[in-house]
């Protein structure tokens, strides 16, 4: 937001150096991966200005609108993580780290996203890291859902 990037694109920037782990360590998903990457960061940047239409009808707290993004979110990658896809980013690296531990992919989300929030939380506001938390605890919750096996 700061550069005036589109999310998309900037999305697809950071995934840049997982997906070089990915092309060497874990090619089987790297192709599937790289589809579902271009695929999000499009219509990411393609529905965009769509939220504002969506605001005017829809009145949500910061709380409401954190728990269902996060579900939202988290459901939406749990389904593409259980047919073999992923987004990229920390859904990438998550995957990749289910393989040498056994631990869900939902939980590893949490554990990757909640570092980054951790170490982020300097630059934002209480409140923005409160419902920062609670989004990836909402998204790892649905994700973890959808992968049981």
């Amino acid at each position: 937001y700061l550069s005036g990037a589109k999310v998309g694109v900037v999305m697809f920037m950071c995934s840049i150096p997982i997906f070089v782990l990915a092309w060497f360590y874990y090619r089987e998903i790297f192709y599937t991966s790289l589809y579902g990457l271009l695929v999000s960061s499009i219509f990411i940047d393609l529905l965009a200005p769509l939220h504002y239409h969506f605001l005017y009808y829809i009145k949500l707290t910061s709380f409401s609108s954190s728990v269902i993004g996060g579900f939202i979110v988290g459901t939406g990658i749990g389904i593409m993580l259980r047919n073999g896809i992923s987004t990229g980013g920390t859904d990438l690296l998550a995957q990749y780290f289910s393989k040498l531990v056994s631990l869900n992919v939902g939980v590893l989300i949490f554990i990757v996203d909640g570092l980054i929030i951790c170490l982020g939380g300097l630059l934002l506001s209480a409140e923005t890291f409160l419902l920062s938390i609670l989004t990836i605890t909402a998204g790892g919750v649905a994700t973890s859902f959808c992968t049981l096996k």
